[in-house]
């Protein structure tokens, strides 16, 4: 057991998950505070610094739904084995070359990354980056809906760019999640973070001004 695994166990309230080789702290603290401009109890934790388990008490005690946004490390997927849950949402930042110590190769790192989504199930959902080869080639073993983000091009089911707005593209409606021209946060990297961000919270049911 890990305290991943354990909270995965107990925690009774929706779990959203970011893993990835690279912007999975942004990412996660992105969609954390977008959770938190519609539920202000929102938890963010995990691989960002904070256990979930400082939480779960509290939580275990709630009667209304709380979300939970977890940054998850490969390893902390690995302790995830036998728990037979996935996170409503989960998202793939990327995959590059990384604690290939710990790994025979980076296609084994790539399958512990993938192991989020072993246990998905039902309208369970995978948020996966479009503009990386590794991860589209890799996504025919995710059996859940899938959804992607882009910079570089139009996708269906998915977030990409148009004339500096974000679009969302799902279920056959176009909806403006964002304007990057008052974006922050700055680099090509945080608008693929933000892309990601953006698209989780809306699936979540966060409304357009709360993302923007």
């Amino acid at each position: 057991e890990s305290d991943m695994s354990l909270f995965f166990r107990f925690c009774p309230f929706p779990i959203y998950a970011i893993t990835g080789t690279r912007g999975k702290s942004t990412t996660t603290a992105l969609l954390g505070e977008m959770f938190k401009g519609v539920h202000p109890k929102t938890v963010v934790a995990g691989n960002i610094s904070r256990s979930p388990l400082e939480d779960l008490d509290w939580l275990l005690e709630e009667k209304e739904s709380v979300p939970v946004v977890l940054e998850l490390s490969s390893w902390q997927i690995e302790s995830l084995e036998n728990i037979d849950r996935a996170p409503e949402i989960g998202v793939l930042t990327n995959i590059f070359p990384d604690h290939l110590n710990r790994y025979a190769s980076l296609e084994a790192y790539a399958e512990s990354k993938l192991q989020l989504f072993r246990h998905c199930k039902g309208e369970q959902k995978a948020i996966l980056n479009a503009d990386h080869e590794m991860v589209r080639v890799m996504s025919g073993q995710i059996c859940c809906k899938k959804y992607w983000f882009s910079e570089n091009q139009t996708v269906h089911d998915g977030v990409f760019l148009r004339d500096g707005q974000i679009i969302c593209a799902v279920e056959g409606k176009e909806h403006v999640l964002g304007d990057t021209a008052t974006m922050a946060l700055k680099g090509t990297h945080n608008l693929l973070n933000a892309l990601a961000a953006s698209l989780s919270a809306h699936l979540a049911g966060v409304p357009a001004d709360a993302i923007s």
